[in-house]
């Protein structure tokens, strides 16, 4: 494909770039616990299909709660370790067939 990466499957492998500057890299993750900078460092290899439709589903409930997001930054890890139940900001959602939609 046209960023160095080879189409496989349902998903898109993906190449991450370094620009050499391991100074910069290191500041880039200073205050982070190491659990999370170790999620940002080791991003996933393979794009999916259900990324995408998460993605969707976090900016469609975005814009049914007046631009507020259902996950903090500190809840998005939470979430990712299995630690956080985004439905008390979904139930915020007032049209009951979106709230369901995002919750699906």
């Amino acid at each position: 494909d046209a960023f160095g990466g080879d189409d496989v499957g349902d998903g898109i492998d993906v190449h991450v770039l370094h620009d050499g500057d391991d100074e910069h890299d290191e500041q880039s993750f200073a205050g982070l616990s190491d659990e999370v900078a170790k999620l940002f460092a080791t991003p996933p290899t393979r794009l999916l299909p259900p990324m995408d439709i998460f993605s969707a589903g976090c900016a469609i409930a975005e814009c049914f709660l007046d631009g507020r997001s259902i996950f903090s930054f500190s809840e998005l890890v939470s979430y990712r370790q299995g630690k956080f139940d985004p439905r008390s900001a979904i139930k915020q959602i007032e049209d009951r067939h979106i709230a369901a939609l995002v919750a699906s």
